[in-house]
């Protein structure tokens, strides 16, 4: 098989979301797509998949498909350029991105029954992904109806159609939509389809739960119908912890023991952030909170509710002048700062370093944190004492976070450059562990400590730096 190179856009995902039902944020809410893994907007897996296939049997006029396998090894993000490849012998079909395989496909040829009569059933998916917990995923089962629009799928497909059959095409398409609406649903990803060519009778796939490993989270299906039978796997995300209640908070911290006090918290919207002006508020403070890309309505709620104004101000890390600006006007005039801005931590890797992600980190942790403390210096006339939180992954040397840890290296040794300039400023820098916050999610179990415990011994020594 020649090569076979496309890019997916967003209108391509808008039109699989359409065809197939499968609305699952990752693939088609930008906003929320950038605050989970891996940080971008994912192309269903089923869409390219549809979309090698079909590029097989154009390139293999009179190929036949019995079963299809297929490992879905890296997620592929809108905008990457995938290039599919096929083995010479027609049983293998690679997805690549730059140098790394995003998803390989094994196909066993076989006499299979193609008509022209589609039997498809259409109906109405879930609107909205279920947000299923893991303790609702043992013995769940039921069936998926796509909409109408589904039935343009053979026509997107038409090589693939003929050789699979018109049915076949939209009940693989159905597995995108049992996986990202209904089960695991809406922190989903999938991994593995083991899918056999049958005679065509429901015109909709019925699914069903056999096995559930829960220390890996991931989620095996039986599905049958629109032609098809076998297994499909697929991870299914761990729902976000709670966070410390109110009463929780003010039994940590004696009720004035940041009185008096009015610190900054840089990105106080969710994470560290969020724990960190929460607990100063349960203790008397009352914090200022910047937020940029998330909603700070929680937080900011939380704030009030445990006695604080809640000053909240919009700040950029990465082109901090305008939110400074801003807080200047406010009166505030030095004292403590907390810098949480960041971007997405854990990313998909395609390279052994990506420079793109480098630019990423450094423009907050190393180049905002610089614009922040000179303009804050600039424009206060009292002392600055300013937390940094960098990372055990330096010490560790993990190999997915090589470019995280690098930028957080350089931010350590700014903040020591700065705070030898400067009689007025003292930062107060500290390796954390991995803690449990959505920038930390992950598909498997994984040790992480609570955001309180790790952060109020520190916010201790801050505010009394």
């Amino acid at each position: 098989m020649t090569a076979a190179r496309r890019r997916f856009e967003i209108d391509d995902q808008r039109w699989f979301a359409a065809a197939s039902g499968d609305h699952n944020p990752i693939h088609v809410d930008g906003e929320w797509a950038v605050r989970h893994f891996p940080g971008a907007l994912v192309v269903h897996g089923m869409h390219v998949l549809l979309w090698a296939l079909d590029q097989f049997a154009q390139r293999r006029p009179g190929a036949s498909f019995a079963a299809i396998d297929a490992t879905f090894v890296k997620p592929i993000v809108v905008g990457d350029e995938v290039v599919a490849t096929g083995s010479d012998d027609g049983k293998l079909i690679r997805v690549t991105v730059g140098r790394e395989i995003a998803l390989v496909a094994r196909i066993e040829p076989g006499e299979t029954v193609v008509d022209g009569q589609l039997r498809f059933e259409p109906g109405t998916p879930p609107s909205v992904p279920s947000p299923r917990t893991h303790a609702d995923i043992p013995g769940f089962a039921g069936v998926i109806a796509l909409p109408e629009t589904a039935s343009s799928l053979p026509a997107r497909f038409g090589a693939l159609a003929t050789a699979l059959g018109v049915d076949r095409v939209i009940g693989l398409a159905a597995v995108s939509t049992v996986v990202g609406m209904e089960i695991p649903g809406l922190r989903s990803m999938l991994s593995k389809i083991a899918l056999k060519c049958v005679p065509s009778t429901a015109g909709v796939l019925g699914f069903a739960v056999h096995k559930f490993h829960d220390a890996m989270s991931l989620v095996e299906l039986d599905v049958l119908g629109l032609g098809i039978r076998g297994t499909v796997s697929a991870f299914a995300g761990r729902e976000p912890p709670a966070p410390a209640t109110d009463e929780a908070l003010r039994r940590m911290v004696a009720p004035a023991e940041f009185s008096g006090s009015r610190p900054l918290v840089i990105g106080a919207a969710s994470g560290l952030g969020a724990v960190t002006a929460r607990l100063l508020a349960a203790g008397g403070a009352d914090p200022v909170l910047t937020w940029h890309a998330s909603d700070l309505d929680e937080t900011l709620q939380s704030v009030r509710n445990l006695g604080a104004t809640g000053c909240a101000l919009k700040l950029d890390a990465t082109s901090p002048s305008q939110g400074l600006t801003d807080l200047a006007a406010t009166g505030w005039d030095g004292g403590q700062v907390y810098y949480f801005a960041s971007p997405r931590i854990f990313r998909r890797r395609i390279e052994l370093y990506q420079a793109g992600d480098f630019r990423d980190f450094a423009a907050v942790f190393v180049d905002g944190f610089y614009a922040v403390v000179q303009q804050l210096l600039a424009q206060t006339s009292g002392r600055l004492t300013v937390y940094y939180p960098s990372t055990v992954a330096i010490d560790e040397k993990a190999s997915d976070l090589l470019e995280y840890a690098a930028a957080k290296a350089i931010g350590e040794q700014l903040c020591a450059r700065l705070e030898k300039s400067n009689s007025r400023l003292k930062i107060i820098v500290a390796r954390l562990p991995r803690i449990t916050t959505r920038q930390t999610e992950t598909f498997l179990k994984v040790k992480a400590e609570l955001p309180e415990a790790v952060m109020l011994p520190l916010i201790r020594t801050v505010q009394s730096a």
